[in-house]
């Protein structure tokens, strides 16, 4: 064996929160957005796309994409301070529901 392995304890910060609060965490976000740079209204391809994934259909693992894609800290607004926490030893995982439904995005899949 030519490694060695350490482990160290970890917090981990589970979230929970539904996929409509997610939209509304949106449009919050890019009403504020949109205030400082009106020029994006020229092209709502990106507000389109989001709001495909979160209005329409079942929920499935397309809203990984959105975290992934780096939309973290418009969907997720205050929580935000439980997920950009600077330390290494904070894992963090999403889960977002509807209904009876829900997905879970893990740390891997948040960009920000």
């Amino acid at each position: 064996m030519n490694y060695k392995v350490t482990t160290t304890p970890a917090v981990k910060q589970t979230i929970v929160v539904t996929r409509k609060e997610l939209w509304r965490n949106y449009l919050r976000s890019w009403a504020d957005v949109v205030m400082d740079s009106p020029e994006l209204l020229n092209n709502l391809t990106h507000f389109q796309n989001v709001a495909k994934i979160l209005c329409v259909g079942e929920l499935d693992y397309k809203i990984r994409q959105l975290f992934r894609q780096g939309e973290t800290v418009q969907l997720m607004g205050d929580a935000m301070e439980y997920i950009d926490t600077g330390d290494d030893n904070t894992l963090v995982e999403i889960i977002v529901t509807d209904g009876e439904k829900s997905v879970v995005v893990n740390m891997n899949n948040i960009s920000y």
